[in-house]
Protein backbone atom coordinates (compact mmCIF):
# COMPACT_ATOMS: atom_id res chain seq x y z
CA UNK A 1 0.00 0.00 0.00
CA UNK A 2 3.02 2.41 0.69
CA UNK A 3 4.42 1.97 -2.34
CA UNK A 4 1.16 2.78 -4.16
CA UNK A 5 0.82 6.31 -2.11
CA UNK A 6 4.19 6.85 -3.05
CA UNK A 7 4.07 6.96 -7.03
CA UNK A 8 1.06 8.84 -7.00
CA UNK A 9 1.32 11.82 -8.70
CA UNK A 10 1.23 14.53 -6.45
CA UNK A 11 -1.08 17.48 -7.59
CA UNK A 12 0.80 21.09 -8.69
CA UNK A 13 1.35 23.97 -6.44
CA UNK A 14 1.58 27.30 -8.26
CA UNK A 15 2.50 28.76 -5.05
CA UNK A 16 5.44 26.72 -4.49
CA UNK A 17 7.06 27.16 -7.39
CA UNK A 18 6.31 31.14 -7.10
CA UNK A 19 8.47 30.83 -3.91
CA UNK A 20 10.99 28.39 -5.39
CA UNK A 21 11.80 31.07 -7.87
CA UNK A 22 11.63 34.08 -5.59
CA UNK A 23 14.12 32.27 -3.49
CA UNK A 24 16.08 30.90 -6.12
CA UNK A 25 16.43 34.82 -7.22
CA UNK A 26 16.72 37.19 -4.21
CA UNK A 27 17.82 34.69 -1.02
CA UNK A 28 21.29 35.11 0.14
CA UNK A 29 21.18 31.54 1.22
CA UNK A 30 22.93 28.63 -1.14
CA UNK A 31 25.34 28.48 -3.24
CA UNK A 32 25.06 29.59 -7.47
CA UNK A 33 27.21 27.46 -9.75
CA UNK A 34 28.39 29.63 -12.98
CA UNK A 35 26.08 29.01 -14.77
CA UNK A 36 23.21 29.85 -12.34
CA UNK A 37 25.03 33.14 -12.07
CA UNK A 38 24.92 33.68 -15.61
CA UNK A 39 21.42 32.77 -15.90
CA UNK A 40 20.41 35.27 -13.30
CA UNK A 41 22.47 37.97 -14.51
CA UNK A 42 20.96 37.82 -18.54
CA UNK A 43 17.79 37.62 -17.17
CA UNK A 44 17.54 40.58 -15.14
CA UNK A 45 19.88 42.74 -17.57
CA UNK A 46 17.49 41.75 -20.62
CA UNK A 47 14.48 42.85 -18.25
CA UNK A 48 15.71 45.83 -17.26
CA UNK A 49 17.13 46.48 -21.05
CA UNK A 50 13.60 46.22 -22.57
CA UNK A 51 11.47 48.04 -19.35
CA UNK A 52 13.91 51.25 -19.83
CA UNK A 53 13.23 51.32 -23.50
CA UNK A 54 9.18 51.84 -22.35
CA UNK A 55 10.09 55.27 -20.36
CA UNK A 56 8.28 55.19 -17.73
CA UNK A 57 10.05 56.09 -14.27
CA UNK A 58 8.51 54.15 -11.91
CA UNK A 59 8.92 50.88 -13.89
CA UNK A 60 12.59 51.46 -14.49
CA UNK A 61 13.16 52.03 -10.87
CA UNK A 62 10.92 48.89 -9.72
CA UNK A 63 12.76 46.63 -12.18
CA UNK A 64 16.15 48.24 -11.01
CA UNK A 65 15.30 47.34 -7.49
CA UNK A 66 14.82 43.56 -8.28
CA UNK A 67 17.57 43.71 -10.83
CA UNK A 68 19.58 44.92 -7.84
CA UNK A 69 18.58 42.59 -4.68
CA UNK A 70 18.86 39.51 -7.67
CA UNK A 71 22.61 40.30 -8.28
CA UNK A 72 23.91 41.36 -4.93
CA UNK A 73 22.38 37.85 -4.05
CA UNK A 74 23.85 35.97 -7.11
CA UNK A 75 27.61 37.78 -6.01
CA UNK A 76 26.89 36.29 -2.96
CA UNK A 77 25.98 33.01 -3.95
CA UNK A 78 28.41 32.69 -6.55
CA UNK A 79 32.02 33.66 -4.43
CA UNK A 80 30.25 31.24 -1.73
CA UNK A 81 30.49 29.03 -4.00
CA UNK A 82 33.66 29.55 -5.44
CA UNK A 83 35.06 30.38 -1.62
CA UNK A 84 35.28 33.69 -0.77
CA UNK A 85 33.62 35.85 1.54
CA UNK A 86 32.86 38.56 -1.71
CA UNK A 87 32.95 41.92 0.67
CA UNK A 88 35.19 43.30 -2.00
CA UNK A 89 32.73 42.16 -5.09
CA UNK A 90 29.67 42.83 -2.67
CA UNK A 91 30.73 46.72 -2.99
CA UNK A 92 31.91 46.83 -6.07
CA UNK A 93 28.90 45.52 -7.54
CA UNK A 94 26.72 47.89 -5.06
CA UNK A 95 28.40 51.25 -6.35
CA UNK A 96 28.98 50.94 -9.86
CA UNK A 97 25.35 48.54 -10.52
CA UNK A 98 23.78 52.39 -9.47
CA UNK A 99 26.52 54.08 -11.64
CA UNK A 100 25.60 51.91 -14.86
CA UNK A 101 21.72 51.99 -14.38
CA UNK A 102 22.28 56.23 -14.18
CA UNK A 103 24.48 56.26 -17.72
CA UNK A 104 22.25 53.73 -19.41
CA UNK A 105 19.17 56.10 -18.20
CA UNK A 106 21.09 59.16 -19.01
CA UNK A 107 22.07 57.79 -23.17
CA UNK A 108 18.31 56.43 -23.20
CA UNK A 109 16.52 59.59 -22.28
CA UNK A 110 19.06 62.06 -24.06
CA UNK A 111 21.31 64.08 -21.17
CA UNK A 112 24.12 65.66 -22.71
CA UNK A 113 27.30 64.63 -20.80
CA UNK A 114 30.99 65.81 -21.37
CA UNK A 115 33.69 63.90 -22.59
CA UNK A 116 34.95 63.24 -19.55
CA UNK A 117 31.58 61.58 -18.65
CA UNK A 118 31.90 59.29 -21.68
CA UNK A 119 35.20 57.93 -20.66
CA UNK A 120 33.48 57.28 -17.00
CA UNK A 121 31.04 54.92 -19.09
CA UNK A 122 33.85 52.77 -20.26
CA UNK A 123 35.05 52.28 -16.69
CA UNK A 124 32.17 51.66 -15.56
CA UNK A 125 31.66 49.10 -17.54
CA UNK A 126 35.18 47.71 -17.44
CA UNK A 127 35.21 47.25 -14.03
CA UNK A 128 31.76 45.61 -14.24
CA UNK A 129 32.68 43.36 -17.11
CA UNK A 130 36.20 42.23 -14.93
CA UNK A 131 34.28 41.63 -11.98
CA UNK A 132 31.83 39.10 -14.25
CA UNK A 133 34.37 37.56 -15.93
CA UNK A 134 36.61 36.49 -12.51
CA UNK A 135 32.95 34.98 -10.84
CA UNK A 136 32.19 33.31 -14.13
CA UNK A 137 36.12 31.92 -14.63
CA UNK A 138 36.64 30.84 -11.45
CA UNK A 139 35.37 27.17 -10.88
CA UNK A 140 33.55 26.25 -7.33
CA UNK A 141 35.35 24.48 -4.65
CA UNK A 142 33.77 20.72 -3.81
CA UNK A 143 33.71 21.88 -0.40
CA UNK A 144 31.28 24.58 0.50
CA UNK A 145 31.22 26.80 3.61
CA UNK A 146 28.11 27.55 4.16
CA UNK A 147 29.31 29.82 7.26
CA UNK A 148 31.07 32.99 4.40
CA UNK A 149 28.65 35.66 3.95
CA UNK A 150 29.83 39.06 3.22
CA UNK A 151 29.87 41.24 6.52
CA UNK A 152 28.17 43.64 4.26
CA UNK A 153 25.32 41.36 3.51
CA UNK A 154 25.16 40.26 7.19
CA UNK A 155 22.01 42.32 7.77
CA UNK A 156 20.83 41.89 3.97
CA UNK A 157 17.57 43.63 4.14
CA UNK A 158 19.17 46.78 6.28
CA UNK A 159 21.97 47.15 3.40
CA UNK A 160 19.09 46.72 1.37
CA UNK A 161 17.84 49.59 2.55
CA UNK A 162 20.39 52.11 2.59
CA UNK A 163 21.93 50.64 -0.98
CA UNK A 164 18.07 51.97 -2.36
CA UNK A 165 18.19 55.00 0.02
CA UNK A 166 21.58 56.24 -1.73
CA UNK A 167 20.28 55.23 -5.32
CA UNK A 168 17.23 57.18 -4.67
CA UNK A 169 18.51 60.08 -3.84
CA UNK A 170 21.08 59.79 -6.50
CA UNK A 171 18.23 59.43 -9.22
CA UNK A 172 16.34 62.38 -7.90
CA UNK A 173 19.50 64.62 -8.23
CA UNK A 174 20.30 63.15 -11.54
CA UNK A 175 16.44 64.65 -12.70
CA UNK A 176 17.44 67.52 -10.80
CA UNK A 177 20.21 68.10 -13.01
CA UNK A 178 18.56 67.30 -16.20
CA UNK A 179 16.10 69.90 -14.57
Amino acid sequence: MDNQEDTQIKPYKKKSLLLDLLTFFFSNAGYFGRLDYLGVVCIFSLLLEQVMKLGYISADICVYMMFFCASIAAVQKRCRDIGIKGTFLVAVFSILLPVEFYLKYCRLHDFVFQNHWKAGVGFVVLILLLCHVFLLSVPGKSEKNSGLTSPLLKYPYIYTSICFIGYLIGFYLLIQYKG
